[in-house]
């Protein structure tokens, strides 16, 4: 329960961020898109072989902050509201379908085995405009950080309680691409050295202090 209340303010720091910025360069919309189908086809599993909500609540939420995301990059960077409402009618068709019980009982094992492609595919272009550009844009430390912490944890809930192999590889796979990304941040971002800076403002200042006593 921890971890699905813990999912809710994961994200929040990004839109922050991207919101004070009033841009989203930088941050892959395809990566986001690739997440939210890869959170669908986890859910409609989910559903299908009667997890409890706090089983995949976390993707749920995961697609809310995703489609925020996708609207803040379209409304700032692209300038388009139109581009953001299609994406989240096109959501809501999408989620509809899956949810509905359209599918025969042979379909469903096979969209679970399509989400670690899908969460591999959702990382890739992020990861790789990280390394084209050299930069990070506007990512997050924070949602990074919490983001990582979270798939980590997910894998140790899912060996203790869940007990499905397929689940395990989907939060395996997630976390060792979400430690990708976030040492990507660490690297490109070098924020240690805004604390040094910090810090050693801070030394500086208490032997001024001293100094001047």
């Amino acid at each position: 329960m921890g971890i699905l209340f813990g999912s809710l303010f994961y994200k929040l720091p990004q839109v922050i961020q991207i919101q004070r910025a009033r841009s989203g360069g930088g941050i892959s919309i395809a990566s986001l898109l690739m997440e939210i189908l890869s959170c669908q086809l986890f859910i409609t599993y989910s559903v299908y072989i009667g997890t409890s909500f706090t089983g995949y609540g976390e993707a749920v939420f995961i697609i809310l902050f995703n489609l925020i995301i996708i609207c803040q990059i379209y409304i700032f960077t692209h300038k388009s509201i139109q581009s953001a409402i299609t994406i989240c009618i096109s959501y809501a068709i999408l989620c509809f379908v899956f949810l509905n019980g359209y599918f025969p009982d042979a379909v469903y094992p096979v969209l679970q085995l399509l989400v670690t492609p899908c969460i591999i595919a959702s990382r890739a272009p992020q990861i790789y405009i990280n390394y084209k550009n050299k930069s990070t844009g506007e990512l997050s430390l924070v949602s990074w950080f919490l983001n990582l912490g979270g798939s980590l944890a997910r894998v140790l809930t899912t060996v203790l309680e869940v007990n499905d192999p397929f689940v395990f590889l989907v939060f395996f796979v997630t976390s060792s691409l979400n430690a990708t990304v976030f040492s990507q941040i660490l690297y490109y971002s070098k924020p240690w050295k805004y604390w040094l800076l910090w810090w050693s403002g801070k030394t500086e200042s208490k032997r001024h202090n001293k100094s001047t006593l």
